[in-house]
């Protein structure tokens, strides 16, 4: 196969599922994939990704590891250097150049959150003030941030508003009506040149 993805729980497998469904969106070509999830989550991506990845480097062309910065256990260290560790430890491992990861920071949530009408669209929201403006008069997203600074938080705060309950499905549902442009997390631009350099459009 194309492509191996070690994530770190089911959210994230949904999430990827859902993303990597839409190469022409990701502006790549369509590649075969599988999806793997670590048994010790974010750590387990962190310290064990190599070891776990190392018996499938003859079977796939690629490999890309993902897991959040928040809870990988290297918080003190920055988002690259600990994509970096990663990266030297499977290349060590069996594949060489063909491998890369990308630590969210500070959680996959992130992604989720722009200013624009999709979330609010996908949860129907149907308050007086918008939905950003809400999130911040509850604490959630201070005027002055692009982003919540606790985007899980805040994200589970509107699922709980309009009492949608917060499963896999849900987070792999809101993923297939977003925008993939627009985007400025710096992991999300990771996945999408790794992505773009591995499987070009014809």
């Amino acid at each position: 196969m194309d492509l191996a993805v070690l994530v770190a729980d089911g959210s994230m497998k949904a999430v990827f599922s859902s993303l990597l469904s839409r190469p022409k969106e990701l502006q790549t070509r369509r590649f075969s994939y599988e999806i793997l999830v670590h048994q010790h989550r974010d750590p387990g991506c962190y310290l064990r990704a190599h070891q776990f990845l190392r018996e499938y480097s003859g079977d796939y062309a690629h490999a890309l590891v993902i897991f959040d910065h928040e809870g990988c256990g290297r918080e003190a260290d920055s988002p690259s250097y600990v994509e970096e560790q990663v990266r030297l430890n499977l290349s060590r491992n069996g594949w060489g150049e063909r491998a890369e990861a990308v630590v969210i920071s500070p959680e996959l949530e992130v992604w989720a959150w722009t200013k624009s009408a999709e979330i609010a669209k996908f949860v129907a929201w149907r308050g007086n003030i918008p939905l950003y403006k809400w999130l911040a008069n509850q604490g959630h997203w201070p005027p002055h941030n692009e982003k919540p600074p606790r985007p899980k938080e805040a994200l589970e705060a509107v699922f709980r508003k309009q009492r949608i309950p917060r499963t896999s499905s849900a987070y792999a549902e809101l993923v297939s009506t977003m925008s993939l442009s627009g985007h400025t997390e710096r992991a999300f631009d990771r996945f999408l040149k790794s992505l773009r350099a591995w499987f070009p459009q014809a």
